[in-house]
């Protein structure tokens, strides 16, 4: 049975997180949570028997007993440092997205999994669900011609139009973070998990 500990214990793990890993008790079990707010920690804990809580990150790290996956849902701005810390540990480790703020970081962090012999994985799952991967097979056996045009598009009010968000919504308007980084990041991941990398990039970006 798998071990998990979640670092983050807000809005995105009560929302999207230990809802499911409620779920996998014949598979998983979370031994650990972390969160700066005790009162947060504890209320995730909370959902898993015998779980402990904790207030610091070194602390959790250590946590008696192990853990064999790590859980990164912080702050977008903390992902390099919590999930490098983490595989540096020698846990393997599953990230929120991004995964880093720059692609010098993200490849940092591919470099220490490579080096601890850790697997390091990123949200998002599109990828991974039935229907993408059925796409992916019909695209790959060329059952539907070749691609040669794609459009995405996505639209939303961003952190201001969620309804009951708990978290701090600043975080989002920050420096490496952004509607991009927040939102337009599941259909950059579909498009190059369909067609492949891109070759060529061009970009434009304002504020309305």
């Amino acid at each position: 049975m798998l071990k998990f500990g979640v670092v983050g214990c807000g809005d995105v793990a009560t929302r999207a997180y230990l809802p499911g890993l409620t779920t996998l008790a014949d598979r998983a079990r979370v031994v650990a949570c972390f969160d700066p707010v005790a009162e947060r920690a504890e209320a995730a804990a909370a959902r898993f028997q015998g779980a402990s809580t904790y207030t610091t990150y070194d602390e959790f790290l250590a946590h008696p007993g192990g853990m064999d996956v790590v859980i990164n849902l912080t702050p977008a701005p903390l992902h390099r440092q919590i999930t490098g810390d983490a595989l540096e540990a020698g846990y393997h480790v599953l990230s929120e997205k991004p995964i880093a703020a720059t692609l010098a970081e993200a490849r940092e962090l591919g470099a220490i999994a490579a080096r601890q012999g850790r697997q390091l994985f990123c949200a998002p799952a599109i990828m991974v669900t039935a229907r993408f991967r059925w796409l992916k097979q019909l695209i790959d056996e060329d059952r539907i011609g070749r691609p040669t045009v794609a459009l995405t598009q996505l639209a939303n009010l961003g952190p201001a139009g969620w309804c009951g968000y708990t978290g701090d919504p600043s975080v989002f308007y920050g420096q490496g973070v952004g509607p991009l980084i927040d939102t337009g990041v599941y259909m950059l991941h579909a498009m190059t998990g369909l067609l492949g990398p891109a070759r060529r990039v061009q970009a434009m970006g304002g504020i309305a």
